[in-house]
């Protein structure tokens, strides 16, 4: 799994990491998880608060080349690595990958 920072406070990483392209990874009470992926012109961490009222802390790491392909096989690698782990997640879906990326490979 990718090397994520430290656990931050929700609230914290949703202003430091505003509009920074990147990929994220939201902790909950219960022990669940979110992951996911951000671009430049959004802030997701933000939208995953206003979407949970329960989130602990947040993780990110961030994409210096700002390439959503990185960021798409970034975001699978992270889901894989938590369900390995035994993570809950509340992801319902994986995320599409961007047309311009090359195909996912099959799991």
């Amino acid at each position: 799994m990718p090397k994520y920072s430290a656990p931050t406070h929700p609230e914290l990483a949703a202003l430091v990491f505003s509009r920074t392209p990147g990929n994220y990874i939201v902790h909950f009470a219960d022990g669940s998880a979110y992951a996911g992926r951000q671009a430049r012109s959004t802030n997701r961490i933000r939208a995953a608060q206003n979407r949970w009222d329960d989130a602990v802390a947040v993780q990110f790491m961030t994409d210096h080349s700002d390439d959503e392909c990185v960021r798409a096989d970034r975001e699978d690698a992270t889901i894989e690595g938590l369900l390995n782990d035994g993570v809950s997640l509340r992801n319902s879906i994986n995320a599409a990958t961007p047309r311009s990326c090359r195909p996912r490979r099959s799991r």
